[in-house]
């Protein structure tokens, strides 16, 4: 799978050297260790590490069949033992468990359960009710869920792999095929090995440095300020990743040549847009803002989608979160609105219609 021309590095006169790890940053000689032997010299460096699924930490996890989802190889391997198996389950109830349990489905799998820890899907990005909505359509693809627990232990042999996964409650559940979408653990061990600190990821200064001279950083493996609570955090989006590499690519040239750095503007941390059996899903900012000041509203159906749901976060007079299910036809205004902290509070109700969005816009602008 590529999204670039094979050309693409050579005719920015980069060099890749793939297949090849940093096994060391030697920061006061200005050179990283490779796992061949050899050794680069280094004017700036930008740790782009990402980060690495988090485990479960359970007997049996290394078994045959139970596996995590982060890579191309990841996916084909789950493939080639889908198509051997009759029950499978993933763990987790964000989009990464959620949409392999219907992928597997859609791929033969007799019997596919979903074990969540939590009380619904989708927790982080969607209310209580845009959740039983999206769950139900999943439901109708034979989908099944176990909620308010954790598997404790995968059980089986080397030879033929998994054959059942052990849930906090004593319950057995029948599978060949386990996939854990439990989210990610950044990759910031070169960095804290020269000096770099960490909360749940790496920190970085405003100008994405990591507090070493010439060595920044971006992508998942940091931590960033959310603009909306102010906080940092780790943020798994693409688009975010882009933009740090960009400010970070760029600081490391402007420090080796003396010039003014430039500061990483904050952007939204949270913000998902996909689709469970034809139901459009699009969740933006903090659904599960805390605080005296904080107002819900909710609304829904409408002509566009029986199934249509409407949550919308105020903090103070700001929208801070909005979950559309259904019906998502602005979800770019409301993602304006959100980014920009308008105070568009006293509009609230008109906001729920969904077709007033552009006038409100500029009417505030």
């Amino acid at each position: 799978m590529q999204i670039r021309k094979s050309d693409h590095f050579q005719r920015l006169n980069i060099k890749e050297l793939l297949g090849i790890r940093v096994e060391k940053i030697c920061s006061e000689q200005g050179k990283v260790l490779l796992s061949n032997g050899t050794s680069l010299n280094y004017d700036g460096l930008v740790l782009a590490t990402g980060a690495r699924p988090s485990s479960l930490n359970i007997p049996g996890d290394d078994l045959p069949g139970v596996f995590t989802l982060r890579t191309y190889d990841d996916a084909k391997a789950i493939v080639r033992r889908c198509d051997q198996v009759s029950s499978a389950v993933t763990v987790g109830g964000g989009l990464i468990a959620l949409k392999t349990a219907a992928a597997l489905k859609e791929r033969g799998v007799q019997k596919v359960t979903v074990v969540i820890k939590s009380r619904q899907i989708l927790s982080r990005q969607l209310d209580p009710l845009s959740a039983e909505i999206v769950k139900r359509a999943l439901e109708k693809l034979e989908l099944q869920f176990v909620f308010g627990v954790n598997p404790i232990a995968f059980e089986g042999d080397r030879r033929r792999g998994l054959s059942e996964i052990i849930l906090e409650d004593g319950s057995r559940l029948s599978a060949q095929l386990a996939v854990v979408g439990k989210g990610v653990t950044p990759n910031q061990e070169l960095a804290l090995a020269v000096g770099g600190k960490q909360n749940r990821g790496l920190l970085v200064e405003p100008f994405l440095s990591i507090g070493r001279e010439n060595i920044f950083a971006a992508g998942d493996v940091i931590e960033v300020e959310d603009p909306i609570t102010g906080e940092f955090t780790t943020s798994a989006l693409w688009s975010l990743a882009s933009v740090q590499g960009r400010v970070a690519g760029y600081n490391a040239l402007a420090a080796m040549r003396g010039k003014p750095l430039q500061r990483y503007i904050p952007r939204l941390t949270r913000m998902n847009a996909t689709e469970f059996n034809r139901i459009p899903v699009v969740s933006v900012g903090h659904i599960d803002a805390q605080g005296e000041d904080v107002e819900i509203f909710k609304g829904g159906p409408s002509l566009k989608s029986p199934c249509a749901h409407r949550y919308l976060v105020f903090k103070g007079p700001r929208l801070v979160g909005a979950a559309l299910v259904g019906d998502v036809d602005q979800a770019g205004p409301y993602a304006n609105l959100i980014i920009r902290g308008l105070p568009v509070r006293h509009y609230a109700k008109d906001l729920l219609r969904g077709n007033v969005l552009k006038t409100i816009l500029t009417r505030l602008t």
